[in-house]
Formats: structure tokens, sequence, C-alpha cells
């Protein structure tokens, strides 16, 4: 038996890094002066987006 995640806690981290990932993009295209905040959106959105592809993947529990 498998218990799986709901699929509006996944979607949510989907648009979740979805939007960090545009940001920091944004941040890259828009060029101010401070250019690591842009990495560091990246990279949060990386990780999201990561975090959804495992949930996704393997589920929350198997008995």
């Amino acid at each position: 038996m498998k218990i799986e995640f709901i699929k509006r806690r996944l979607y949510a981290h989907l648009i979740i890094g979805g939007l960090w990932f545009v940001l920091g993009v944004t941040g890259f295209i828009i060029g101010e002066n401070i250019y690591w905040f842009g990495y560091g959106y990246l990279r949060i959105g990386i990780l999201y987006l990561g975090h959804f592809l495992y949930d996704q993947k393997h589920q929350y529990l198997i008995i």
C-alpha cells in the first residue's frame, strides 16, 4: 500500500520553484549591481524543482 503526497502540496512546490527560478533569471537580465541575488534565487528555484521531482517519484510512505 502506498500513501501518496497531496497533489496540492506537490504542485505548490512546482509553482514556488518556478517563481524563484523566474525571479533569478530576471535578476540576471535586469543586472543591477547585486549579482549574487540572482545566483541565490536560481539555486532556491532549482532546489524547489528538485524537491518536487523527488516527491513525485518517491511518495510519502509504502507499507
